[in-house]
């Protein structure tokens, strides 16, 4: 029984590497900066994380520009002007999208989730995406135990 478990383990291990080592990790510096949770002077933050298990990659999109993928365990952050924002998601089988209106010195969190349906009731897995805020102390309590992504900057 020690085996099965042990070997659970190493397998979860691997699944979890694999899809952390597809996405590059941001420097401790700019981790640092971005648990700061300051933005900067006359801009509004917003991280988009995602705390769903799996091996999955999800794509994350603002104004139809591509801020970087998140997996298990990880988050993006970026400073925009105010204003509103179209976030978006995808995976082959879903889109999701979510409005957000952003003001100066305002903190915003995103949360990406793989979205159960009936499929999943069947034993069907399939790969939805959802995506739903978060309000501040939750948010940060996620940012704090995720692994930042390097993300495309957004200005």
């Amino acid at each position: 029984m020690r085996v099965v478990g042990t070997a659970a383990a190493l397998l979860l291990a691997l699944v979890v590497g694999a899809a952390c080592a597809s996405l590059p990790l941001a420097s401790p510096e700019a981790a640092r900066r971005a648990q700061s949770f300051e933005p900067a002077p006359g801009r509004a933050r917003l991280y988009v994380l995602c705390r769903s298990s799996g091996s999955e990659v999800f794509p994350v999109v603002v104004n139809g520009r591509v801020l970087g993928g998140l997996s298990w365990d990880t988050y993006l952050m970026v400073d925009l002007d105010p204003g509103t924002y179209a976030i978006a998601s995808h995976t082959g089988e879903s889109v999701a999208r979510l409005e957000l209106a952003v003001q100066p010195g305002g903190i915003y969190f995103v949360r990406v989730f793989r979205r159960q349906g009936v499929w999943d009731l069947l034993g069907v897995r399939g790969t939805r995406v959802g995506l739903r805020r978060l309000d501040e102390m939750a948010g940060r309590r996620a940012v704090t135990d995720s692994r930042l992504v390097e993300s495309t900057a957004l200005h």
